[in-house]
């Protein structure tokens, strides 16, 4: 709940959205509101959120929450936020042992592997189809 209300303070700022998260904001969706998402970024990155961030991603195993802290790096990175990019590029810098990195790599491979297995599942569904005809 807590990183849903961070990610809801630079989320908030756009005054044309109120049901969808950021991640599925198109550029015309927040434009006019740039200035605005853009100082409450900023306002995160002096509170150092992507530290926050990159260190929940590590350590933690919930799925729920490292989707939540993805959606909340992702409305800090929105629109490219310069800062934003600086503070993950230090994290990962110092990250000697690439946890970071490998966590992200984690969560790719179990997302193509459930990608992968329904792919199959359906395959195979409609090959039984097609048989049928």
């Amino acid at each position: 709940m807590s990183l849903r209300i961070i990610r809801n303070i630079v989320e908030s700022e756009n005054k044309n959205n109120e049901t969808r998260n950021s991640s599925e904001w198109d550029t015309d969706d927040w434009d006019a509101y740039a200035f605005q998402i853009n100082e409450a970024q900023n306002m995160l990155n002096n509170l150092n959120v992507v530290g926050l961030l990159c260190r929940i991603i590590v350590k933690e195993s919930n799925r729920a929450i490292l989707e939540e802290s993805l959606l909340v790096a992702i409305a800090v990175l929105l629109g490219g936020n310069n800062k934003s990019q600086m503070n993950f590029h230090e994290y990962i810098t110092k990250d000697v042992e690439n946890k970071f990195i490998h966590k992200i790599k984690e969560m790719l491979v179990e997302c193509f592997d459930v990608i992968k297995r329904s792919q199959f599942k359906r395959n195979t569904k409609m090959g039984k189809i097609c048989e049928i005809d």
